[in-house]
């Protein structure tokens, strides 16, 4: 597990550790996004296993008002799990619903600057196989934080170079 959080540790900016969290995450998810709080709303930021092109994902967005799994996760500070049966129900015909989906918030202090999603439904066009283990929403959890330390990190540095300079 320990090897996962490397590629957030090497990120410099921002944009690097929120593009290696949904790579990592890519690890426990077959899908994988980030989104971002803009104001009063949620914007894409980065996806993988969801088909189409990066650009994509970047023009969703989500008003906080909104009651959604991502909102929720956002406007609660905690992670929303949600499981569908086995057997697919509420898919339209021929499709596959993922077993389970999760939003973990990205939190610096105590705001939520971000949410991460993630579920093991089907990559773009691919089938899903039940016989796949769940993926761990605890080890999803732990990434997520370390990403947020990063970020911190790295928003503290920010914050400490103008200070620097008034000496």
């Amino acid at each position: 597990m320990s090897g996962i959080y490397t590629a957030i540790d090497r990120a410099g900016s921002i944009s690097d550790v929120l593009n290696a969290l949904v790579e990592q995450l890519a690890r426990e998810f077959s899908r994988t996004a980030v989104f971002v709080v803009k104001g009063d709303r949620l914007q894409g930021w980065q996806s993988l296993g969801f088909g189409g092109s990066p650009a994509d994902i970047k023009r969703l967005e989500f008003p906080l008002t909104r009651n959604s799994p991502l909102t929720r996760a956002a406007s609660t500070a905690q992670t929303i799990i949600m499981g569908n049966p086995p057997n697919g129900h509420g898919a339209a015909k021929g499709e596959s619903v993922p077993r389970l989906t999760v939003a973990i918030p990205i939190l610096l202090g105590k705001s939520v600057v971000g949410v991460a999603y993630g579920d093991d439904g089907p990559r773009s066009s691919e089938k899903a196989t039940p016989s796949e283990p769940m993926p761990d929403v605890r080890d999803a959890e732990r990434l997520v934080a370390h990403a947020a330390r990063r970020l911190g990190l790295l928003t503290a540095g920010r914050v400490l170079r103008p200070l620097e300079d008034t000496r």
